[in-house]
């Protein structure tokens, strides 16, 4: 009996997804990981959002926290599919509307520290239309990472706007 339990667990974990199982591209750094962060949420008009780049970045069971102006009702963590899921519903409308914009978020400045497998980073973003291309708000994205297997996954995103937290303290500013 020991033995067929030990022999259904080594399959499930052979078969089990591994974390980021579409491979990120380049995730063996931090900076590497931010780029595909806002690549994944980036889209030129007609064209839908990469969403596995950020599947690819994030580890299972990941959560986002986004500002409590940018949350129906009280603002909680929510999973990277449900966060898809909620973009989507309002942007998938607009992919065939003959003046869909698109949308960028470009990361301008990097604030990182790291020990060991850890790392916590404060992203600082501007976002917008993708085109014509305008900043229509900044603000910063904190990301929590840990390193597995050789490579960096983001276990959380938290973030706030200009708009309700304030301007950008100059540490996060960049240059």
């Amino acid at each position: 009996m020991k033995t067929i339990w030990m022999l259904t667990g080594c399959a499930l974990l052979a078969t089990a997804p591994t974390p980021g199982a579409a491979q990120a591209r380049g995730a063996g750094s931090i900076d590497s990981v931010m780029t595909e962060l806002y690549a994944s949420v980036t889209r030129v008009p007609g064209k839908p959002f990469p969403w596995d780049r950020l599947r690819a970045v994030m580890w299972p069971g990941a959560i986002m926290l986004p500002q409590a102006s940018q949350s129906p009702g009280a603002s909680a963590p929510v999973g990277v599919e449900a966060f898809i899921a909620r973009v989507d519903s309002f942007t998938t409308p607009a992919l065939s509307a003959p003046n869909d914009q698109g949308f960028y978020e470009r990361q301008t400045n990097l604030v990182v520290d790291q020990w060991g497998d850890i790392a916590q980073a404060f992203t600082t973003y501007e976002k917008g239309p993708y085109e014509p291309r305008r900043i229509m708000s900044r603000g910063i994205n904190t990301v929590q990472l840990i390193r597995r297997s050789g490579r960096w996954y983001i276990l959380s995103i938290t973030w706030d706007e200009e708009n309700t937290a304030g301007p950008l303290p100059p540490k996060y500013r960049g240059k």
